[in-house]
């Protein structure tokens, strides 16, 4: 089923209130179905978090990663992937990631 144009963006918002409010299965659910139907950075770094926050780094990492692909430009995006990196050990690449925003 394919969400009608810019409602895919409501469905990735649904999906953090959800995850907000510790239900994270359904939260996920309904940011990986925004995610089938439309892939943007906000989507991805909000998977993101979640993984994140529930100890998932792999997956966390996969997520920042391709928010941050998606737009290079964004120093949110950034600052999380490299926090990420530097979690799985890589601390070399999160500083220059870093250091490209100041």
């Amino acid at each position: 089923v394919k969400i009608k144009p810019d409602y895919w963006h409501v469905w990735a918002c649904i999906g953090k209130a959800y995850a907000a409010m510790n239900d994270t299965t359904t939260g996920l659910a309904y940011l990986t179905y925004s995610l089938a139907n439309e892939e943007d950075d906000f989507t991805h770094s909000e998977l993101a978090d979640i993984y994140q926050k529930h100890g998932q780094v792999d997956q966390a990492g996969f997520h920042y990663e391709r928010a941050h692909r998606m737009d290079k430009m964004n120093p949110h995006h950034k600052m999380n992937y490299a926090n990420i990196l530097a979690i799985q050990g890589d601390p070399t690449e999160a500083i220059s990631l870093l250091q490209e925003i100041v």
